[in-house]
């Protein structure tokens, strides 16, 4: 079955390359076939997946042997994989404080994933967005902070683990929603394909925050944003994304996204509704004010929050989401020269990078410790939800 999902496909292949715009307009149809593979191998009880996968990498013996052969390929490491720009990666990412690192991943990373008509539909089929908004993004944010600290992507480390568990979460709601009898394949593609999926690793996760950092006033050089890519290029190995659709770069990977821009379904009610459940839901008011200021100051921080979210998306994107539209929105140019003074003096040497980063690091991990956040993917319920 050929999807109607991608549009402006002429254009594309006239503004982009063309070998790029097919294999991402292919990627819509084509899901992970060994996480799929070992997740069918459980007949109808995918949780038992789960189980096991979850003994592979915790390293337990009494795994059976046809499963660890289907996963040993998971743990092979790739031809390309730079264990230094894993590490400068890192340390780019975090060294730039938890505000900058928090309000990008919320109001441009994953407000983007939402635009998507088309794309948000396996949000809508499990639910967890809407009735679960606070804890779902709690999950994301310490899978997050998992995959990206220094190290963690080492076999056995917990970014490795986490998000190969994330992987195999994915094809356990793939089997389940294609067995609900009510996706429309034609107009979506495979839920949770590996397009989506590498739009993940090459925006979502990368691109568009730093994008948003940069307009704050964040400076990165060209190398800083080639090893972050790195770093997501890996992760999106593990999730089960081809070398074909990842970038090797970060100029390849704004050229994904600019086609991904062009090409994918606009913004429709499940966007908008997800986008909402996202501002006024995903976050707890007690984790980032004093308990004295929640009642009078979650108001102006939910707003704060949609203007930044309306900035980052752009003002066509953000009219399609339904998105207000308040001088809130210039914060960022009000703090970029305060933002561009510290910037020069971390790139002169007086603030120490590693330093910043581990401090950014505890900062997140304290905050999602505060709001009793799962310590690892509730992988089963998840499945469960996608009925």
């Amino acid at each position: 079955m050929t999807t109607t999902r991608f549009l402006n496909r002429d254009l594309a292949r006239n503004r982009f390359d063309p070998r790029l715009v097919r294999r991402l307009e292919q990627g819509l149809e084509e899901a992970d076939s060994l996480a799929d593979a070992v997740v069918a191998s459980f007949g109808s009880r995918p949780q038992h997946s789960f189980r096991a996968v979850n003994a592979w990498l915790d390293g337990e013996t009494g795994v059976p042997d046809s499963l660890a052969t289907m996963l040993e390929p998971i743990a092979e490491l790739p031809d390309w994989l730079d264990g230094d720009a894993l590490e400068r990666g890192s340390t780019a990412l975090w060294r730039n404080g938890i505000l900058w690192i928090g309000l990008s991943f919320n109001c441009a990373a994953l407000a983007a994933g939402y635009q998507s008509g088309a794309g948000v539909k396996p949000l809508t089929f499990t639910g967890e967005l809407n009735y679960r908004s606070r804890r779902r993004m709690q999950e994301t944010g310490r899978w997050f902070l998992a995959a990206t600290s220094p190290g963690a992507l080492r076999r056995h480390g917990p970014g490795f683990r986490e998000t190969v568990r994330v992987r195999f979460m994915h094809a356990g709601v793939r089997k389940r929603i294609l067995q609900s009898g009510e996706w429309n394949q034609e107009a979506w593609g495979v839920p949770i394909n590996l397009t989506d999926t590498a739009y993940g690793v090459s925006g979502e996760f990368s691109t568009i925050p730093l994008a948003a950092m940069r307009d704050a006033g964040v400076h990165f050089t060209e190398r800083d944003l080639d090893d972050i890519q790195h770093m997501w290029r890996y992760i999106g190995y593990l999730l089960g994304v081809p070398d074909d659709l990842l970038p090797y770069n970060a100029a390849r990977a704004r050229e994904i996204i600019a086609i991904k821009e062009l090409t994918d379904t606009p913004a429709d009610a499940d966007s908008r509704q997800l986008v909402k459940a996202l501002i006024e839901n995903g976050f707890d008011p007690a984790t980032v004010l004093p308990k004295s200021m929640i009642g009078i100051g979650t108001r102006p921080l939910v707003a704060t929050l949609y203007a930044l979210t309306r900035r980052w998306a752009g003002e066509e994107v953000a009219d399609s989401l339904g998105l207000p539209n308040t001088s809130l929105k210039y914060l960022p140019t009000l703090l970029r020269p305060a933002v561009r003074a510290g910037e020069v003096a971390r790139r002169w040497g007086l603030r120490d990078e590693q330093r910043l980063a581990r401090r950014t690091r505890a900062s997140f991990r304290e905050l999602l410790d505060d709001a009793r956040a799962p310590s690892t993917v509730a992988a089963e319920a998840v499945v469960q939800a996608a009925l």
